[in-house]
């Protein structure tokens, strides 16, 4: 549906870029997830949330010093970022799809 959405649009807002890269992770897809999220999140991102999931999708896809150096800029975006607030605000109804990603995203440095 992203990719439909993308195609619909003649300047696309980025944050569509983001959802397909959280797709393709959650669906298995993790190097195409890294390339599509590192693309999304050049520059100077304002915002930690794509950067999570590129996080977890560098965690993922065994990549562990690209996963903590994204990990520190998320802390350095949102200082007071946890695992436990990114639970609290989770999308993710299945249990098993959390804590994969909580698994990633600690693995990448983020605090609980």
């Amino acid at each position: 549906l992203i990719n439909r959405a993308n195609s619909l649009r003649p300047v696309p807002p980025q944050w569509y870029d983001w959802l397909r890269g959280r797709a393709y992770r959650l669906t298995g897809r993790v190097d195409e997830a890294v390339d599509i999220l590192a693309t999304a999140t050049r520059g100077t991102p304002t915002s930690a949330i794509p950067l999570i999931e590129l996080a977890a999708a560098y965690s993922e896809a065994n990549k562990p010093a690209l996963a903590k150096r994204t990990a520190a800029e998320i802390l350095r975006l949102s200082p007071n970022f946890t695992l436990s607030y990114g639970i609290a605000t989770s999308p993710y109804k299945n249990a098993e799809i959390l804590d994969k990603e909580i698994a990633a995203l600690r693995a990448a440095g983020l605090p609980d």
